[in-house]
């Protein structure tokens, strides 16, 4: 792995099997597609595994389910060739994938999944909408009132890092704000190894 990706090759490093890990975990090939046509790879592509490359030159139709590994891998690759190293650079993602995912909401495949609800709506379905994106993973809400909640994302070991949390962060503001909150406040309160907690407030 090159030096140019150096949070992918951590990434692949912590992981059980490297880039075969958790293959029961998947996503729509929809996310890093989106991702995709924003900003490419082709610079770094001959720095990435080969399935991973495959995946960039020859992307399945958006509705295919895809290996998570394979598409963090992309994700991650995206943050180390388009934006800074440390604290900045990661929040600089973060605002990317919050508005890409905000957009690809009120795209007809996702539309009526996020349209035209309530947070607390929102939340009390966020297992099965969680599940229109992924699977082999899970959120859960551990608590909630009428403007505020707490949820649990579940995973298998090392599956997420900082660049998947903090787009994960972004993107579950993105489905608040579909929901027609405002003022939203999004904090990623612990990351562990097979768990992350957000702590969410709007009005």
């Amino acid at each position: 792995m090159s030096a140019s990706l150096p949070n992918v090759t951590r990434y692949l490093k912590q992981l059980p099997q490297g880039i075969d890990s958790h293959a029961h975990c998947v996503v729509k090939a929809s996310v890093y597609r989106d991702a995709l046509d924003s900003l490419g790879l082709l610079a770094v592509l001959s720095d990435l595994p080969s399935e991973v490359q495959d995946l960039v030159e020859h992307p399945p139709p958006v509705s295919a389910w895809v290996r998570e590994v394979h598409t963090n891998t992309i994700m991650i690759a995206i943050r180390d060739a388009h934006f800074d190293v440390g604290a900045a650079g990661l929040r600089e993602y973060g605002e990317w994938t919050r508005k890409r995912n905000r957009a690809l909401l009120t795209r007809p495949l996702y539309r009526a999944l996020f349209l035209v609800l309530s947070p607390q709506r929102l939340l009390q379905g966020v297992g099965r909408r969680w599940g229109a994106f992924r699977r082999g993973t899970n959120v859960v809400v551990t608590d909630a009132t009428q403007h505020a909640a707490a949820l649990e994302v579940q995973f298998p070991l090392h599956l997420y890092e900082e660049t998947a949390l903090a787009g994960m962060r972004a993107a579950m503001t993105a489905a608040l704000e579909a929901a027609g909150a405002r003022d939203i406040e999004m904090q990623l309160t612990s990351a562990e190894d097979r768990r992350a907690r957000y702590d969410a407030r709007w009005r």
